[in-house]
């Protein structure tokens, strides 16, 4: 069996004639502008039976073409897993395309000329999808859009310019296990949002308007990660991350919060990777951090001044505590009191202008590595 895979550049004709291909069995089609930046979508299934003859069967990308569905033309699509539409303008009825592709598994949706994701519209794909991947341009996603795909794991709604999120927009998903809902203009998390999503592990918000979470937001998941990074948060909201026991990685960095609160991830018991740099921190309490293991905790680029004692008391860092990028001008004698770390990264001005002389160093840290902080070596 061929697998090869046959890739169409369509950017010298306006139309593929129907002889262009003929009997070929291909394991993937890619079907492309070669210029797409500059490209005004290109017309290539006007002619009826243009690709009879070819068929597909693991992966079609088509990429920056206008679309006119004909059933003479995707009949041997059937055996497709893998569809990419990026930049494709579609003349005809959209759920009637989808239904040609039969064994779909993976399915992106990129730059399309479809505002509105609504039921009807995704209602002719088989409900076995695994992968669905919707981005570029405004989106309206209607409540219960995704119902059918009981099986869906991974699903990522990224730069769609969603403001809200509705409590009924994922409702059905309850294998998935991967969100991603970056890069969107979303401002306030409501409780419950997430709630039908029992089997969620990994959730990425990052680089969108989050100002507002409120405290049952999470509540009930077994998240691993969250990613939060670039956002509007101004604290550390009271008892959001309270009990989610199997959280492993949080991403707070690019935020605007101020301090770091004693309970602020009380019940985080496996949390590994804490992020909060690049934020506004200038205090810190003690024993905010009593009873952690991290991998990494990093608190560079804030706006640290004192290290008071007991700041670090009862925490351990297998790898790197990274205090960077501060204004630190007091460091306590008791600041790194009984702190447990392999290496604590400060910037040279900190030894210079504290002394390091009267900071009391406890034999459970292996290193005190004074660094310029332009250095890219630890970033």
């Amino acid at each position: 069996m061929n697998s090869f895979r046959l890739i169409l550049d369509v950017s010298a004709s306006s139309a593929l004639a129907t002889k262009t291909i003929q009997r070929i069995n291909v394991a993937g089609l890619k079907l492309l502008h070669s210029d797409p930046e500059n490209c005004t979508p290109t017309a290539i299934t006007r002619t009826p039976r243009v690709f009879y003859g070819l068929w597909v069967r693991d992966r079609l990308t088509l990429q920056c073409v206008k679309l006119v569905v004909q059933p003479e033309n995707f009949q041997n699509f059937v055996a497709v897993k893998d569809l990419s539409l990026v930049n494709v303008e579609f003349t005809g009825n959209l759920h009637e395309f989808f239904t040609y592709f039969r064994a779909l598994k993976v399915l992106k949706l990129i730059d399309l000329n479809i505002t509105t994701i609504s039921p009807t519209v995704l209602s002719g794909i088989d409900g076995k999808l695994e992968q669905l991947m919707i981005g570029g341009g405004k989106r309206v996603i209607e409540p219960k859009s995704f119902e059918k795909f009981h099986q869906l794991q991974n699903l990522t709604l990224r730069n769609c310019q969603l403001t809200d999120l509705q409590v009924d927009i994922f409702e059905g998903l309850e294998q998935l296990h991967y969100l991603n809902l970056g890069s969107n203009e979303i401002s306030v998390l409501c409780n419950d949002t997430f709630s039908k999503l029992t089997q969620l592990s990994e959730l990425h918000l990052d680089d969108n308007r989050i100002s507002e979470i409120q405290a049952e937001a999470f509540s009930g998941l077994n998240l691993r990660t969250i990613d939060l990074r670039n956002n509007s948060l101004t604290s550390v909201p009271v008892g959001v991350f309270r009990n989610l026991l199997d959280l492993e990685t949080l991403n707070l960095g690019l935020n605007k919060i101020r301090t770091v609160s004693y309970n602020d991830f009380c019940g985080c018991i496996q949390l590994r990777w804490l992020n909060l740099d690049y934020n506004e921190i200038y205090h810190i309490d003690a024993s905010a951090f009593w009873g952690f293991n991290f991998n990494i905790l990093d608190l560079s680029h804030n706006n640290l001044t004192v290290l008071d004692d007991n700041t670090f008391i009862g925490l351990t860092v297998s790898d790197l505590l990274d205090l960077r990028a501060n204004n630190i001008t007091q460091i306590k004698s008791q600041a790194f009191n009984n702190l447990s770390a392999k290496k604590v990264l400060l910037c040279h001005h900190n030894s210079t202008y504290v002394g390091r002389d009267n900071w009391s160093v406890e034999d459970t840290i292996t290193e005190i590595a004074i660094c310029d902080c332009t250095s890219t070596e630890y970033s």
